[in-house]
């Protein structure tokens, strides 16, 4: 069924970046003990999703959806594996700050194109399972949560058992298995869309989609809140309390800590199936 073929993509990927979102913040601690160190490759990681949320939309048009999701996690797989190849062929020493913020800056550079292009594709995969919209978008989101409630308790774990370079073939392996999740899809709007649906050219299309986004009062209202949201959290979730566990050396109990705040979105996500008949959607997103 193509609906369970996106979530199992969509729950392998988040669940390996989750991994990774442990990973790295604790390799540059181990090896400086600098916050100021694992900011820069917590950064390395965030800015350019700046620039590739916002040529997101256009190359799914002018790729195609599958395709984009396939090659965010091959970028994604190879900026992780490269790490134990490093470490195995160069020695630790190689993976310095600089290194590693650019590996997470490659791996995060199309996340936003591939999640972009696993949701676009959710609508039709839903009539296709007889799924509602609301529905659709409950499991999906709660899906999303429940690997970020795997992701990072495993990686915690890893990194306790196998060290933070060896996990990072763990996180390799399960972007693999997204990439081949997306191979054996088949369906009608995985590709590109009709030559006449697509914008003239990329530079037209973000500024299109930019104007759109502005120009409808509550995408914009929710952009700018999900803007806001996102700055106030990625640094406690990057940095803070890597640094804070780090010192401890409690690889696990950050683990456990990224699991608790993800149950928390886990059952938020799967209430909603619930509260849409109950509660309007404004006052959902109020409370």
């Amino acid at each position: 069924m193509p609906a369970l073929l996106i979530l199992s993509s969509a729950f392998l990927a988040a669940g390996a970046n989750g991994i990774s979102m442990v990973a790295f913040p604790w390799l540059v601690l181990q090896r400086t003990g600098s916050a100021i160190d694992a900011s820069i490759v917590a950064g390395a990681a965030t800015l350019p999703l700046l620039v590739a949320t916002l040529i997101a939309g256009t190359a799914v048009d002018f790729i195609g959806r599958r395709r984009v999701a396939m090659l965010a996690d091959a970028l994604s797989a190879l900026s992780v594996a490269a790490i134990p190849v490093l470490a195995a062929t160069a020695g630790t020493g190689s993976l310095t700050t600089v290194v590693l913020a650019g590996l997470a800056a490659l791996g995060a550079f199309f996340d936003p194109a591939g999640m972009t292009a696993r949701q676009s594709m959710l609508p039709e995969a839903a009539a296709r399972a007889g799924w509602t919209l609301d529905h659709t978008n409950s499991v999906y989101e709660a899906v999303f949560n429940l690997a970020y409630i795997t992701g990072p308790g495993i990686g915690g774990l890893l990194i306790a058992t196998l060290g933070g370079v060896n996990s990072m073939w763990v996180t390799a392996g399960a972007f693999a298995l997204s990439i081949l999740a997306m191979a054996v899809l088949r369906l009608e709007g995985a590709g590109k869309p009709a030559r006449d649906e697509r914008p003239d050219g990329v530079v037209s299309g973000v500024i299109e989609g930019l104007r759109f986004v502005w120009h409808n009062r509550v995408l914009r209202t929710l952009g700018l809140i999900d803007l806001a949201v996102t700055g106030l959290y990625l640094p406690m979730e990057s940095v803070l309390f890597p640094k804070y566990f780090t010192d401890r050396d409690e690889p696990a109990q950050l683990g456990w800590v990224l699991m608790a705040l993800s149950i928390g979105g886990l059952v938020g996500a799967l209430s909603w199936t619930v509260l849409s008949k109950i509660s309007s959607k404004r006052t959902t997103v109020l409370t």
